[in-house]
């Protein structure tokens, strides 16, 4: 019966290609998005990360009609791309309980995302304290400074901001020599978190865009793991205009 029935129907459409059946809509991915958005101003690093992961792999199966729509998908994986590396260098610091200058570092970097602004004045804070607590007042105070920059709307982080970096002030030194220089523009390696500064070589995911330090070329992409580094590839393509 079964036999039959799929006999019938492929005889009654021969080389007949329809488009796709779509199990998502563009919709649904942002809806996704701002589900991530709100688990990372909770500080559900773990919950936003599962949330954000899922936009970056289930856009290579979306489809959209035009090119203003093709333009909406490519911003949407930057988005998600800096989101998803600010949150695993946090989720990594955590776990570097016993390296201080190691969880310094990440929460420096993530100071460098491309955030949404409540995201990063959040970011900012927490690298101000960690640094400060740390004793690492000069680049506490850069921290301070650039929170203040942002006009906080939750006067207690402004209060704070502004007594940190009075206190630095008065000794603008650091404790421990960290891998970060505020001063000199970066990027951050999607897979050892370093920072590589303007004018080190560097590869790139063809897919997400993310960057990552030379030796890391010809490896899978461990922001999220689907493309591998480095490799020559045609890009993004989910949309009819794009081959037209």
């Amino acid at each position: 019966m079964w036999d039959k029935s799929l006999k019938t129907l492929t005889s009654a459409t021969p080389n007949v290609r329809g488009p796709p059946a779509l199990v998502f809509t563009f919709s649904e991915l942002e809806e996704k998005l701002k589900a991530g958005y709100k688990a990372t101003t909770q500080g559900k690093f773990a919950d936003a990360l599962r949330l954000l992961l899922g936009i970056l792999h289930t856009i290579p199966v979306i489809v959209v009609d035009s090119r203003r729509e093709v333009d909406e998908v490519k911003e949407l994986i930057i988005i998600v791309k800096e989101y998803v590396l600010g949150l695993k260098m946090e989720i990594k610091r955590k776990e570097l309980k016993g390296d201080p200058v190691r969880q310094q570092e990440p929460t420096a970097y993530f100071t460098h995302c491309n955030l949404q602004m409540p995201h990063l004045r959040l970011a900012l804070l927490n690298a101000m304290s960690v640094c400060y607590k740390a004793g690492n007042l000069n680049t506490a105070a850069n921290f301070a400074r650039r929170l203040l920059e942002t006009n906080p709307t939750i006067e207690n982080h402004a209060k704070t901001a502004r007594q940190i970096l009075q206190a630095a002030e008065k000794n603008m030194t650091d404790a421990t020599q960290l891998n970060y220089d505020f001063r000199n523009p970066f990027v951050v390696c999607g897979a050892t978190y370093v920072p590589i500064y303007r004018g080190q070589k560097d590869v790139s995911c063809p897919y997400c865009s993310s960057r990552f330090v030379q030796d890391q070329e010809g490896k899978l992409c461990t922001v999220f793991y689907l493309s591998v580094v480095g490799s020559d590839a045609s890009g993004l393509l989910c949309s009819p205009t794009q081959i037209r």
